[in-house]
């Protein structure tokens, strides 16, 4: 449930709601959005210091005094950013706020990208401890001898990385600050929302156990009666961002190497403003192969989309919090192939299938299974339990909000 959508229910019950985020551009100002005052905390673009955790936000002050001229009384924080992070929950604190987090991405517990992949070998606990997260960090960027890994990071533990963070890798300041966030946010937050339950987890693993568990949910979408067990063949579709992170290329990769001939996969996506190079590689790569590129489509036409195929896939190569797509997959009654950067959602061979991204053809043997078994997608179908509407969610949140 995006935080849109939590601030439309919460006005329409009553309350007054303000969307603040931060901006660079000095002249933009406030406005509405859908009936929303939305609210710019301005500064100037964030330096290297304030991205290192050495210096705290520019834009605090400005923070201040729109909390102040709001006259408000809580503060709810969805996710972190070098522009605002926990030092804003300690300005909300002070100012006599009430104060609520919510982590939307596996980053806030993670240096390396979100990826919670432990030395490139294991699943991370999610619990920041500043050596093994650099330790961590310095073998994903190919350095693979342990003691070399050990010199270097017990070498910035203890040199003056204030004054040498120009010279030296910023990681070990990163995973400093991202240690300092987390104990002001066991400070100064009254209560943590988590949206999955293993990042409530990840919470307690830090330290922060006044936690809230609140799943995700959806507009639930009409779905078309003429659905997927008309089709002819297995249709894959992939919905998501064109970016190396979603692991689209795993899934290509996968259906070149199974030489499947009765999968189609469709990909149901925005055109790319960024990583262009990488999209472009993809386009030349699935000439040979049955895909359909679907761009820009609109909310009815991509429900559409789901609704007619016999898998969603999600090949992701970081961790994600709470993926939407997933939950708009299940109100379609399609199972889902994810991978195992997917938590709590998906559970193998019930609603879906997963794979490991750590374990070579895995993907690769999923499509061999599915084409070798066209009736397993009804079958898993089965299995898909009701999502929750967006209602029930906001309804969660305001009980959470009376009872600060």
């Amino acid at each position: 449930m995006s935080v849109l959508h939590i601030a439309k229910f919460l006005k329409n019950h009553g309350y007054t709601v303000t969307i603040v985020f931060p901006a660079i551009d000095q002249n933009i100002s406030e406005y509405k959005y859908e009936g929303l005052l939305v609210s710019p905390v301005t500064s100037a673009p964030h330096t290297k210091k304030e991205l290192y955790g050495l210096d705290a936000p520019g834009n605090l002050n400005a923070f201040k005094k729109l909390l102040i001229d709001l006259k408000g009384n809580i503060f709810h924080l969805n996710t972190l950013s070098p522009l605002l992070n926990s030092n804003h929950l300690q300005v909300a604190k002070d100012l006599g706020y009430k104060t609520i987090f919510t982590p939307r991405l596996a980053n806030n517990f993670c240096i390396n990208n979100g990826s919670l992949y432990l030395m490139q070998n294991r699943e991370c606990n999610a619990k920041v401890k500043v050596k093994r997260c650099l330790n961590c960090n310095l073998k994903s960027i190919n350095y693979k001898n342990r003691f070399h890994r050990y010199i270097i990071s017990n070498f910035l533990s203890f040199i003056n990385s204030r004054v040498l963070y120009n010279w030296i890798s910023p990681y070990y300041n990163i995973a400093n600050a991202k240690k300092r966030e987390l104990l002001l946010i066991r400070k100064y937050s009254d209560l943590n929302i988590a949206i999955s339950p293993w990042v409530e987890q990840a919470f307690h693993q830090n330290g922060i156990f006044k936690t809230k568990l609140i799943l995700q949910g959806i507009p639930l979408p009409k779905i078309p009666s003429n659905g997927k067990h008309t089709l002819t063949k297995q249709v894959i579709t992939y919905v998501g961002r064109i970016s190396k992170e979603k692991g689209l290329h795993l899934l290509i990769s996968a259906l070149e190497k199974s030489k499947c001939k009765n999968i189609q996969l469709n990909v149901v996506a925005f055109r790319p403003e960024k990583e262009k190079e990488y999209f472009q590689e993809l386009k030349e790569r699935s000439n040979n192969l049955n895909i359909e590129w679907i761009f820009d489509p609109k909310t009815d036409e991509k429900f559409e989309l789901i609704a007619k195929s016999s898998w969603v896939c999600l090949p992701t190569v970081i961790r994600e919090v709470a993926p939407r797509v997933v939950l708009e997959a299940f109100a379609c009654k399609t199972p889902v192939i994810c991978s195992n950067n997917i938590k709590d959602l998906v559970i193998n061979n019930f609603n879906g299938l997963v794979f490991n991204t750590s374990i070579q053809d895995s993907l690769m043997r999923v499509i061999l299974k599915i084409s070798n078994n066209p009736e397993l997608s009804s079958e898993l179908s089965e299995n898909i339990q009701e999502v929750r509407e967006v209602s029930q969610v906001g309804r969660e949140h305001l009980n959470a909000y009376r009872n600060l």
